[in-house]
C-alpha cells in the first residue's frame, strides 16, 4: 500500500478511488452486466484428465431450450498451440 506522509509522526494510506464502492458491493464489474441478447458461454470439462475420447454426441445439448450451439473440438480446425512448442490443441478431439 502506498503511503504519503503530509508529517513525520504519522503516515496516513492513500485512500484508493473506488475503494470504498468495492467493499460496500457498489461497484459494477464486467459479470454484472447484462445486455439485450447477450449470450453466455459454458465449457464442460473431462472428468478424466487424459482419458481417450471415444464418442462426443452434442444432440441433447443442442435440443435443450435456450441452447444456441454446442461445439466441440471437432468443430474447429485442427490448429495447435503453445508458448514455445505448438503441442495444444484448443479443445481435445476424438
Amino acid at each position: 500500500m502506498a503511503v504519503s506522509s503530509p508529517s513525520r509522526s504519522r503516515p496516513t494510506p492513500d485512500l484508493r478511488v473506488d475503494g470504498v464502492d468495492k467493499i460496500t458491493g457498489r461497484a459494477v464489474y464486467a459479470a454484472d452486466v447484462e445486455l439485450p441478447g447477450l449470450c453466455h458461454g459454458a465449457v464442460a470439462r473431462s472428468l478424466w484428465p487424459h482419458a481417450r475420447i471415444l464418442e462426443v454426441d452434442l444432440s441433447a445439448t443442442r435440443d435443450m431450450p435456450g441452447v444456441l450451439t454446442a461445439v466441440s473440438g471437432a468443430d474447429l480446425p485442427a490448429r495447435l498451440y503453445g508458448r514455445r512448442v505448438r503441442d495444444v490443441p484448443v479443445l481435445a478431439r476424438d
